[in-house]
């Protein structure tokens, strides 16, 4: 495994192959040409300090322990287990000498712009923690691993090799959601017209980064009672 030197926070930061950037806690993430997935392995000591980013960050420790703060939330990443840090949420890492691990960071828009994908808006919004040894963690773990073997092997077209098993990913993830929330969601059914319901993951598929409120986005939406 490649070793790479833990940045300075701040300013701009040599790897290997590219560059960290930081304005103030916005890092902004470099990926190679024709790309839009960074994959970081490290077998050194490591600190960065809160940021945020457009990209989904998923780290897999293989040896010693990832200690993130993501939000108001401590998150103890032992080896096997798998954290998904969202989109835009702040977040900061500490990595002690003997932690090994792959950092992987995607930005998440050829994922939530399929239709389907907005049911999972809710899911997508908060960290996933697997650690439960699960078949659903076990299965996310093999599609990870395919997607580090195929991001270093640069074969043709290999960035979409990537997406297409970060897709399975999130299809794996969203049915275990949506089968936990299907009573709530099916009493949501009975009681908010279709057409409505359709209207509205219309504009939250299509307004997803946005700052979405009830009043600003839908002022003339009509009650059931009028």
């Amino acid at each position: 495994m490649a070793e790479f030197n833990a940045p300075p926070s701040g300013g701009q930061s040599r790897f290997p192959d590219g560059f960290r950037i930081l304005q103030g806690k916005q890092e902004y993430v470099t990926y190679l040409d024709h790309s839009s997935i960074r994959i970081w392995p490290s077998d050194v000591a490591a600190h960065y300090d809160p940021h945020r980013h457009s990209a989904v960050e998923i780290i897999m420790p293989s040896r010693g322990v990832s200690l993130y703060h993501v939000q108001d939330d401590v998150y103890r990443v032992q080896p096997g287990e798998i954290l998904i840090v969202p989109s835009d949420c702040q977040h900061a890492l500490t990595e002690p000498p003997e932690t090994q691990r792959y950092l992987l960071l995607f930005e998440p828009t050829p994922i939530t712009g399929m239709r389907d994908m907005a049911e999972l808006v809710p899911m997508m919004q908060r960290p996933i923690y697997l650690h439960d040894g699960s078949e659903t963690h076990t299965q996310a773990r093999e599609l990870l691993n395919l997607t580090v073997e195929c991001y270093f092997a640069r074969e043709p077209l290999w960035n979409t090799q990537c997406y297409s098993y970060l897709m399975q990913l999130y299809a794996l993830l969203g049915r275990r959601y949506l089968r936990s929330s299907a009573q709530p969601r099916e009493m949501l059914r009975r009681n908010i017209d279709p057409a409505i319901m359709n209207s509205v993951l219309t504009y939250i598929n299509e307004h997803y980064m946005d700052d979405i409120s009830l009043a600003s986005s839908f002022p003339a939406c009509p009650s059931r009672n009028t």
